[in-house]
């Protein structure tokens, strides 16, 4: 079949149950390597959505947040983190993936942040506490908020109007090639979202797949005006969303699985 003709891989054609050490791999292989315009990208959208925050008041104000195809990373959760109660006043994080084995490392991860060791993500709560100061202890704060609150769930599986807060990290555009089936997941997720309910995605732009353990996974390449227009479409506004130079690839020259940048997206349900 030619390549014009190849009909592209969808999340359920996919294997993804992947080996812890695999994981733990390819997580700190990409988590360990921001460049510095990721930094800066991340830090805007985390002062966009700290202005929202501030005019609306909702520092400590939401009953609870979701993140979802969390994949053992806990950024997404550390973002919306400062604007859920605390756990002593009945808030929480609940946060999804589709598979055991990706469910099982944000368990562990979210467990050993809610005792203060970081690990890995200390110079990431370094860099959300420079970009604001209510981000000081926001990757502790997630972890205490998540614990409990981790388990499997399909992107589509979200209920209608049943979420003030949704964290998305690298989830949609890394679950298929098929459009119309990212455009569905975005679909459920945005309507998940309760009218003024915060939306924080960070996404790959322009992939063209990846590697986890030498087995390669399905990627759709997305760009920073794509986006912008499907959350548009579903209804939501947009206060941030925007990537590094495109000319910098994340991964090594001559990688076929390679992508050309990250793209931070912060938005509110209409």
């Amino acid at each position: 079949m030619s390549e014009s003709c190849k009909q592209p891989i969808t999340t359920d054609q996919v294997d993804w149950k992947w080996q812890k050490t695999e994981l733990d791999r390819y997580r700190s292989g990409n988590y360990l390597r921001l460049a510095p315009e990721d930094i800066y990208v991340g830090s805007i959208a985390i002062a966009a959505l700290a202005a929202h925050a501030r005019h609306q008041d909702l520092f400590g104000a939401l009953p609870h947040g979701t993140l979802i195809a969390a994949g053992g990373v806990p950024r997404g959760a550390a973002v919306i983190a400062p604007l859920i109660k605390t756990p002593e006043r009945g808030g929480f994080i609940d946060v999804s993936d589709r598979e055991i084995s990706t469910t099982d490392l944000t368990r562990d991860t979210m467990s050993r942040l809610a005792l203060g060791d970081l690990g890995i993500w200390t110079p990431h709560q370094k860099d959300y506490t420079a970009a604001h100061p209510d981000w000081d202890g926001s990757f502790q704060l997630a972890g205490r908020l998540a614990s409990g609150h981790v388990h499997t769930e399909d992107m589509r599986e979200l209920a209608k109007n049943s979420r003030y807060a949704i964290a998305v990290e690298h989830g949609p555009e890394s679950a298929t090639e098929s459009k119309d089936e990212y455009e569905e997941f975005m679909r459920f997720i945005c309507r998940a979202l309760l009218p003024g309910g915060i939306f924080y995605m960070a996404y790959m732009r322009g992939s063209r797949g990846y590697e986890v353990g030498g087995v390669p996974k399905p990627a759709i390449p997305v760009d920073v005006d794509g986006v912008t227009d499907i959350l548009h479409n579903n209804n939501m506004h947009v206060l941030f969303n925007g990537g590094t130079d495109p000319s910098n690839s994340i991964r090594e020259d001559g990688d076929e699985h390679t992508y050309s940048g990250l793209g931070v997206a912060v938005a509110v349900k209409k």
